[in-house]
C-alpha cells in the first residue's frame, strides 16, 4: 500500500491495526462513493472523463512496480462502485484491498497461477471467476478479472442500472443459478436500444469500452493502460469535434449578423430613396 501512495487514485492509508485503518478520510469523509455518482444524470462526456480517471487508477494498481509485459503485480479482486470513493474534488479513489492478490507465475512454463477466488458475487464476477469457484474448467485468473469488473461500472455509467439487475433483482438461488449459466456461456448483460442506437460520440465510446471489458476470453480484454489510451483519444476527438462545431456556429452567427446588418442598411437606403422621391428631390 505504501507503493500505491504515488497514485492520486488510491486512498492513502497512514496506519492499520487488525481490521482497522487510518486513512486520508479519517474524521472528514462525507460518505460519497461512486455509486451515488454513477446513477446521476450527467453528460456522457463527463462520464467518459471519469471513466478515464478510474482506468488510470486501475492501471496504477496493476503496475505498482512499473509497467511490465509479464502481467500485473497486483489484482484488486473486488472492484465495484462501493469500493471507489470520491475525494472532495471528485477524484475517484480505489479502496478496500482486503482480498487483493499478488499473482504468481509458474517458474518453468511462465504461465499465470490462478489465485483462489473468494466471496463470489455472480452479478459482478467474471465468467472465469464463477467457473473457478464452482470447480469448472476455466481460464487462468489474472488482472483481467478487474477489467471485467470495470465493465460493470461502465455499464452502470451507460444505463444508470447495475449489470444484470432485473425488476425482481437477483436475490433467489434460482435466479443466481440462471445468471451463472448465462455467464458460463459468455452472455453479456442486455444494453437498452436507446444506448446501442445512440449517435452521441461519448455514449458510443463508453459502449465500445464496456463491450471490450466484457469479452468472454480474458486475454482479449484490454489492459487498464490501453483503456486509458482509448478514453484519452476518444475525449480529445470529441472535444475537437465540439470545438469545430463551436467555431462553425460562431462563424454562422457572424454571417447571419452581417447579413442582417447589410439588409438593414439596404432597407434604410431604400427608405431614404423613396423619401427623396416623394419630396421631389
Amino acid at each position: 500500500m505504501d507503493m500505491l501512495t504515488s497514485s492520486k487514485h488510491v486512498l492513502d492509508i497512514y496506519g492499520f491495526c487488525g481490521l482497522s485503518a487510518l486513512n486520508q478520510f479519517a474524521g472528514k469523509y462525507d460518505g460519497r462513493s461512486l455509486t451515488q455518482l454513477a446513477d446521476h444524470r450527467r453528460k456522457y462526456l463527463d462520464k467518459l472523463r471519469l471513466a478515464k480517471e478510474i482506468a488510470q487508477g486501475l492501471a496504477d494498481i496493476h503496475s505498482i512496480d512499473g509497467v511490465s509485459s509479464g502481467g500485473a503485480t497486483l489484482i484488486h479482486n473486488d472492484i465495484n462502485t462501493e469500493n471507489i470513493l470520491l475525494s472532495e474534488e471528485g477524484v475517484p479513489l480505489f479502496n478496500d484491498f482486503n482480498i487483493a492478490d499478488f499473482p504468481m507465475r509458474n517458474k518453468i512454463t511462465n504461465e499465470p497461477c490462478s489465485p483462489y477466488t473468494e466471496f463470489p458475487s455472480p452479478q459482478w464476477k467474471s465468467p472465469e471467476e464463477i467457473r473457478s469457484y464452482d470447480g469448472l474448467e476455466h481460464k487462468p485468473l489474472t488482472e483481467k478479472v478487474d477489467i471485467y469488473a470495470l465493465g460493470n461500472i461502465l455499464f452502470r455509467f451507460l444505463t444508470r442500472q447495475r449489470a444484470w439487475r432485473t425488476g425482481q433483482g437477483w436475490t433467489t438461488t434460482e435466479n443466481l443459478d440462471i445468471l451463472k449459466q448465462l455467464k458460463y456461456n459468455g452472455t453479456m448483460p442486455p444494453v437498452p436500444e436507446v444506448i446501442t442506437n445512440s449517435t452521441d460520440l461519448a455514449t458510443k465510446a463508453l459502449l465500445a469500452a464496456t463491450l471490450e471489458c466484457y469479452q468472454f476470453d480474458p486475454e482479449k480484454r484490454p489492459s487498464a493502460h490501453n483503456l486509458v489510451y482509448f478514453f484519452d483519444r476518444a475525449i480529445k476527438g470529441i472535444e475537437q469535434v465540439q470545438e469545430e462545431e463551436r467555431l462553425k456556429a460562431r462563424a454562422k452567427r457572424k454571417r447571419e449578423k452581417k447579413m442582417a446588418r447589410e439588409k438593414a442598411e439596404k432597407e434604410e437606403r431604400e427608405a431614404k430613396r423613396r423619401q427623396r422621391k416623394e419630396n421631389g428631390t
